[in-house]
């Protein structure tokens, strides 16, 4: 786990204070007996508080942009005392963010923005962004959106946020396909990006962690 610079900065997704308000991926763990019982997106983010973590942004804000874009309405309505709101809003307006000192210029790091989009030819995206500022600042990244990150099976994420061609996806298809056939041992997703981030970018710091990886390795293994 984490060493030195990592011990107080963490990349956080922002499907993971998205899923903070939905139960299907923000379990509940624990012992009820035992009055242990707590959903584990809840208790992970708790406990980061508790550790002194800081949010690690990237210098453009694209990151925090789209924070204010997709949360700003979960937050703000100032009855709303729920146990989420109020760690979102310390997350969100509290936190002592830290901003990265690099400027994140994606077309030089072609190869991890090729796996991390599925596509050469496609403008930045605040997934790339969340992966560059995790591997510059050397701290991991957590997230719940396993399309873009997590697995090589499911539809790409890319898919459904853009308007391509018919043409174009059939040949992201059958270029896919032929990958798949020809090497079927490829290393899963994940590790291609954390191998990408490696070689591009110099270092071996950087995880990619699910929110119940993250709650495993933070909470238990710290």
């Amino acid at each position: 786990m984490s060493e030195n610079n990592k011990s107080s900065l963490i990349v956080i997704d922002t499907n993971i204070f998205e899923h903070l308000l939905y139960e299907p991926k923000n379990i509940v763990l624990g012992n009820w007996q035992a009055k242990t019982e707590e959903k584990h997106i809840n208790r992970l983010l708790k406990f980061l508080q508790k550790q002194d973590y800081r949010l690690c942004l990237d210098q453009g804000k694209r990151i925090k942009n789209e924070y204010k874009h997709r949360l700003n309405s979960r937050i703000s309505q100032s009855d709303d005392e729920r146990d989420e709101i109020q760690i979102l809003r310390y997350w969100l307006l509290f936190n002592d963010h830290h901003y990265v000192d690099t400027e994140i210029n994606l077309p030089l790091d072609k190869a991890l923005k090729t796996i991390i989009l599925n596509d050469d030819n496609q403008p930045e995206t605040t997934d790339c962004i969340f992966v560059h500022t995790a591997a510059l600042s050397l701290c991991d990244l957590v997230t719940n959106d396993s399309d873009y990150t997590l697995s090589d099976d499911q539809k790409k994420r890319g898919d459904s946020k853009r308007n391509r061609s018919d043409k174009n996806k059939r040949k992201r298809r059958q270029k896919h396909s032929k990958l798949k056939s020809d090497a079927p041992n490829l290393p899963s997703r994940i590790e291609r990006i954390k191998e990408e981030i490696r070689i591009n970018l110099d270092h071996e710091a950087t995880d990619i962690l699910t929110s119940l990886q993250a709650h495993e390795i933070y909470l238990y293994r710290s």
